[in-house]
């Protein structure tokens, strides 16, 4: 009796009226979701915490992604409602892209406790907008609201259109927060070289770009109407891992230009101002000629081969290095 009901007050949508734009962004994700888990595996196997918060996150957003996608296709084989009503509307909107966007949500939350303390009522404050207003706006519609109300009735889908609202441009708020405190920070860790500080600013610059890369997830999911949901599982897997499993500073600027020196591998000394009485932080030399080895293909480097024809390193726009004239 009360499926009956709830298959009825469901979300009411045909699987088989997809658009050959929807089709082709879902056998897509499927073979993205796959590479992610494959590749997460073999990055982390080796490690001695071979599961952290980051891997986890990212190992379940895509999970979920492709078995979202995959009860999409089951929702396409032979339609009816009940189908429909289970495999679309509860398990793909209200079970798959909730878990990816709670793993999103929860990574900048993680990532924000990793370079710094975080108050307690900071902490609830954060954990309570995630669930209040970027949660429970709009997943009720696809899990409990079915057995109490018609979700395809005209009230609720103006009520439904205004929730949305409120979680899309709640979703940009959170980011715009966390960009706010990551670049805060950044700023305020500018002067401190140790190695901990150096991990810090490492995960604050990724965790910027994450910022980022979420935004383009909501906004793709709020212009879309059909499609928004799928762009979303398909965006928010592969920034979670590619952000917080490569090491972004490799490919953006050359490890041996003057730039990442000054930045990243700066070593102190006792007579450094800012020194704080850490541990120098000194590359060892094997792990510096694999690092100028593998930064041999970058196209800045390839570039200043064919126009300059000695070897001598660029000083633009590079400050000195410590102890260096």
């Amino acid at each position: 009796m009360y499926v009956t009901l709830w298959v009825r007050n469901s979300l009411s949508f045909d699987p088989s009226t997809l658009s050959w734009r929807y089709l082709a962004s879902l056998y897509a994700l499927i073979p993205i979701s796959c590479a992610i888990l494959v590749h997460s595996f073999f990055i982390n196997r080796k490690k001695k915490r071979s599961w952290h918060f980051v891997r986890v996150s990212t190992d379940i957003s895509a999970a979920a992604a492709l078995f979202g996608a995959c009860m999409i296709l089951l929702s396409r084989h032979s339609p009816n409602v009940v189908k429909t009503a289970i495999c679309w509307d509860f398990l793909f909107n209200g079970f798959s892209v909730a878990t990816v966007q709670i793993c999103d949500n929860y990574m900048f939350y993680n990532r924000f406790k990793a370079v710094q303390k975080v108050a307690k009522w900071k902490a609830s404050a954060i954990k309570s907008y995630i669930w209040i207003v970027m949660t429970l706006t709009w997943l009720p519609a696809f899990t409990i609201v079915p057995y109490f109300y018609d979700t395809n009735s005209d009230f609720f889908t103006r009520l439904n259109e205004i929730f949305l609202f409120i979680q899309g441009y709640g979703g940009l708020i959170y980011n715009v927060y966390f960009t706010y405190e990551f670049a805060k920070f950044l700023k305020h860790a500018s002067a401190r070289h140790s190695a901990t500080a150096l991990r810090n600013k490492k995960i604050a610059i990724k965790s910027i770009i994450h910022c980022f890369s979420s935004s383009i997830g909501t906004v793709l999911a709020g212009y879309y109407v059909i499609e928004g949901a799928l762009l979303y599982i398909i965006v928010i897997p592969i920034g979670l891992h590619f952000l917080f499993n490569f090491r972004l500073e490799r490919l953006l600027v050359p490890q041996n230009s003057c730039i990442v020196q000054n930045l990243l591998y700066v070593k102190k000394s006792r007579h450094d101002a800012n020194w704080d009485g850490q541990e120098d932080f000194v590359e060892s030399s094997a792990k510096i000629a694999a690092t100028k080895a593998a930064a041999e293909w970058h196209p800045a480097i390839f570039f200043r081969k064919i126009v300059r024809s000695t070897r001598k390193p660029a000083t633009i726009f590079c400050a000195p290095i410590h102890g260096q004239v």
